[in-house]
């Protein structure tokens, strides 16, 4: 499948589709999330931003470091299950926290990861109408130290921003399972269950694999109570699944 250089969403379903189809270390997939990256560095290197020298930042000992989290997901979506926690638990002694929300659709979810922001102590941001180059300023303005992708090749992502070098140090997380292809994203947060240490998958990014499991799921406040196990009753085990049908296997 070819894809034309200005095909941004064509090409990143189909590397999607690639993770539904053959196994996450198949050559074929890491080569074709290395080479989608590349291609789309290469049309962002008029836009990268200069480069942040150390004589340009807060090199205060023991200043709480900024980190940003940019993502399409914090409303009923699967992502904003796994992303509350960090959200609502940094240390604000440690943490400057700041929300590039770039939700199209904000709805009740969103209002209550907004409050919880808001309680330690963090930034913010509406972005969902801004221009990745302008979002990427905006990153850069607000010195932000960390900044956290959560979305990856899913829809509406903001891999522009990372590829124009936003903050100095960039990370992805949580919302995809597999590499950016981005060499402009320094690291991929992981654990050595989903990425074990023998993995013969490649990235682009350096693993972080983080002790126990790479994320964290809030139940929602509203779910109802947990009922009694049906296959006591019916001497068999049911299985079922919520999840997009192209994802059983």
């Amino acid at each position: 499948m070819v894809c034309k250089n200005g095909a941004r969403s064509t090409g990143q379903n189909r590397l999607l589709a690639l993770n539904y189809i053959h196994p996450g270390e198949d050559p074929a997939v890491c080569a074709a999330h290395a080479a989608w990256g590349e291609a789309f560095q290469a049309r962002h290197a008029a836009h990268v931003l200069p480069e942040i020298r150390p004589a340009h930042r807060d090199m205060t000992p023991g200043r709480p470091l900024r980190v940003g989290y940019v993502t399409p997901d914090l409303f009923t979506h699967s992502v904003s299950y796994f992303a509350e926690a960090p959200l609502s638990h940094h240390n604000k002694q440690r943490v400057q926290l700041y929300v590039y929300s770039c939700v199209a659709k904000p709805d009740a979810k969103t209002a209550r990861l907004r409050q919880q922001v808001a309680a330690v102590g963090g930034v913010w941001r509406d972005v969902a109408r801004l221009p990745e180059q302008q979002l990427a300023q905006l990153v850069r303005q607000d010195d932000v130290d960390i900044l956290v992708e959560l979305t990856g090749h899913t829809a509406n992502n903001r891999l522009g921003v990372c590829a124009m070098r936003a903050a100095p140090i960039q990370v992805t997380w949580i919302g995809y399972p597999n590499s950016t292809g981005l060499t402009s994203v320094d690291y991929r947060f992981t654990d050595a269950i989903c990425d074990p240490h023998d993995t013969k998958q490649t990235f682009t990014e350096e693993l972080v694999r983080l002790p126990g499991c790479f994320l964290c799921y809030t139940p929602a406040p509203d779910a109802p109570p947990v009922a009694p196990l049906p296959a006591a009753a019916n001497g068999f085990v049911t299985f079922g699944s919520f999840n997009n049908l192209a994802k059983i296997t």
